[in-house]
């Protein structure tokens, strides 16, 4: 588990598909943590996915994290899919958009 005291990440590898499974909140104490592990994430795969399901509060920095990460993903031809959203993450990518942004499975 890598992270922040209010976040952390577990990486798992499965066929070519790098998890990411996050836990705690996503705001601006926690953005550089998830932004690292994102960056990281990228770097090694072309199939991403993160998967939200511990995770019950993003705020716009973690949006800003998730709108890099997928511009860096489109550009290397890569895929970045977001699973397990709670309601609360969820209404806050439909509230803002992002929803038609982001894979959301």
């Amino acid at each position: 588990m890598f992270g922040h005291p209010k976040f952390g990440v577990e990486v798992s590898e499965n066929n070519g598909t790098l998890t990411l499974a996050l836990q705690g909140v996503i705001e601006s104490s926690t953005a550089e943590a998830f932004e690292a592990e994102m960056a990281s994430a990228c770097s090694k795969s072309k199939n991403l996915v993160a998967d939200f399901d511990k995770v019950n509060f993003i705020s716009s920095a973690g949006l800003r994290v998730l709108l890099t990460s997928q511009k860096k993903m489109i550009a290397e031809k890569g895929k970045l899919t977001l699973i397990n959203l709670h309601q609360s993450v969820r209404e806050v990518l439909e509230l803002t958009g992002f929803t038609s942004l982001l894979n959301i499975a």
